[in-house]
Parts: C-alpha cells; sequence; structure tokens
C-alpha cells in the first residue's frame, strides 16, 4: 500500500465497488432509526413523536455538514476523507446502541450523520471523475444507494423483532469497521491525474465561471432541497407509515419492513433508466418529469390505504428515487 500525498495535484482511485458499497451504507444507517425509534421509544418511556425529536441533529447534519467535507476533501484528499467515513459510520453507531439516556441517543445520531455526511459530496465526487457515461455510472451508484435505503427497513425490523433496536445499531457498526478496514488495505493507491495540469485546471475554470452562473446556482440549490426534503422525508416516513397504514396486510414490525424494503428495491432501479435518458435527451426534461411524478403519486398516498397505498407507494417511489 503506498503512502497517502496530499499534493493538490494528485488523485486516488477508488474502485466503483467500494464506492457503491458506501453508498448503500450511507442510506442504511441513516434510516435504521427511522424503523428503530418506536422501540427505542417504548424503553426510554416516550412515543415515536417524542423520540423521534432526537434524530434531529443526525438528520440535519447529514446534510449541513457536507459542504465541509466538501470543503476538506478539496483541501487535503478525497481518499482520506472517503476513508475516515466508514470508521466514523461504525462510531456514530456504536454509541448509539449503548445509549443510555435519550440526550446522549441525540449527540450519538449526531455523531452519525455527521459522518454520514461525508459520502455524497466525496464519493459522488470520484464517481464523476471516473471514465464513462457519467449518467448510467451515477444511476448504479444509485441503485446502490437506494439499495441501502431498501435493506434498512428490512433488517432493522428483523432484528427488533427477535432481539432489540440496540442490536439494529450494534451489527451495521461492526460490518462499517470491517468494510473500513477492508478498504484501507485494498485500494489506497496513488495515481496520477493527467487531467490535472495547470493548463486545464485554468481552462476548466474559465469554462465554469460564465455570465448567468448565479441564476444556474440559485435553481440548483431549489432543485437540490426541494429534491434532498422529498427523498429524506418520504424514505424516513414509509416505514411507519406502513406500520400504521397497512393493518389489511399485516400488523407485524417484520412485515410491514420487507414491504418498505420492496418499495425502495424495485424502486432504485429508476435511477438506471434516468441515467440512462440524461445521457441521451436534456436532463431537465428528465427531471422536470420527476418532479410533476413525485407531486401525482405523494399526493394520492395521502389518503390512500393498504393495497392501494402500497402500489401508489411504489410508483411515486419510482420518481423520487429516479
Amino acid at each position: 500500500m503506498k503512502l497517502l500525498n496530499l499534493d493538490s495535484s494528485k488523485t486516488y482511485s477508488i474502485p466503483d465497488l467500494y464506492l457503491n458499497i458506501g453508498h448503500l451504507l450511507d442510506h442504511f444507517m441513516m434510516l435504521i432509526f427511522a424503523k428503530a425509534a418506536f422501540d427505542a421509544g417504548r424503553e426510554f418511556g416516550l412515543s415515536y413523536e417524542e423520540i423521534i425529536i432526537y434524530g434531529t441533529l443526525g438528520v440535519v447534519l447529514f446534510g449541513a455538514a457536507a459542504p465541509l467535507a466538501g470543503w476538506l476533501a478539496d483541501k487535503f484528499s478525497r481518499a482520506i476523507l472517503i476513508t475516515i467515513y466508514p470508521f466514523g459510520l461504525a462510531l456514530g453507531a456504536f454509541l448509539t446502541a449503548f445509549s443510555n439516556s435519550v440526550e446522549i441517543l441525540g449527540i450519538s445520531l449526531g455523531i452519525l450523520g455527521f459522518f454520514a455526511a461525508i459520502y455524497h459530496p466525496v464519493g459522488i465526487a470520484m464517481i464523476t471523475k471516473r471514465p464513462g457515461k457519467v449518467g448510467l455510472r451515477l444511476g448504479i451508484n444509485g441503485v446502490w444507494g437506494n439499495m441501502g435505503v431498501a435493506l434498512a427497513p428490512v433488517l432493522t425490523g428483523f432484528l427488533i423483532a427477535y432481539a432489540d433496536w440496540r442490536l439494529a445499531f450494534m451489527l451495521p457498526a461492526i460490518f462499517c469497521g470491517i468494510f473500513g478496514i477492508t478498504q484501507l488495505l485494498s485500494f489506497i493507491e496513488l495515481e496520477e491525474n493527467s487531467s490535472n495540469s495547470k493548463s486545464e485546471i485554468q481552462n476548466e475554470k474559465n469554462q465554469v465561471v460564465k455570465d448567468g452562473w448565479q441564476t444556474v446556482l440559485i435553481c440548483l440549490s431549489i432543485v437540490t432541497l426541494s429534491g434532498g426534503f422529498i427523498f429524506g422525508s418520504m424514505t424516513f416516513l414509509i416505514p411507519r407509515l406502513f406500520e400504521i397504514n397497512l393493518s389489511e396486510i399485516s400488523n407485524d414490525i417484520a412485515i410491514t419492513g420487507i414491504l418498505a424494503g420492496l418499495v425502495y428495491a424495485f424502486a432504485s432501479f429508476a435511477q438506471i433508466g434516468t441515467g440512462w435518458l440524461a445521457d441521451k435527451i436534456p436532463p431537465k426534461y428528465v427531471l422536470s418529469a420527476m418532479g410533476v411524478g413525485q407531486l401525482i403519486f405523494i399526493y394520492l398516498a395521502s389518503f390512500t390505504f393498504d393495497y392501494s397505498l402500497l402500489f401508489i407507494m411504489l410508483a411515486g417511489m419510482l420518481f423520487v428515487f429516479g
């Protein structure tokens, strides 16, 4: 294994598989509490509505700490950040599993969210720098991330049903630690980046700064804020929504977790299709279609139950994930 070099003229080769697994872990770890909150609340003598507030810090830091992670990656090294990332997830999850008060629980989930914030500005940037069609490659990476969303309610539901909510954090924490060690020993490989010569870097800067860039930035910020809000709220809400509104299908926490996981799993493949479309037609048309589809199906889901809700949420999540 070669030593890390912080020279900004260097980049690091990270196999796509590791980056894809990292994306899966990112969403999986952030959604454990969505399924485990009810049982954690019962242990601490709180209702679901009361305990869920203690997950707020983690969700906020998951977004708010991302600019810091991106800045550190640009200033030092993406490889260092992506190497620290799984160990940070493991730390946050272990602390959550051993929390003995709701205050410690909230802080521990905050630590989990802080380290989870590393992946998107760092890992996605590394994916886009690799050769090939960016849209399709991002679509495949997105499927892995959404499979993490799908696995979270399934595995957490089973662990809660047959053990307890603390084990639902402890086992994934161990896996994150093992993954981090494997990643550290396997792929940190120094590589020259031929596209980062000074002249080409200057050309890139000249191409980026164009008239009207402020409008583009504002539009992108609005899209990111609204899209992130919908994605985060829907992935967090559905496991609990299914527990409450699928009474004719099942009230079993493990079964409703499986159903939520199946919705996420099927819907995740929409990203491959939208990635392929984005390589073929202007992405703004693809994005517009995804936005309209979200509005329609999320509205319909607000007043449906049981089998109707199940199929409408599947259709809605196709557009959310897309």
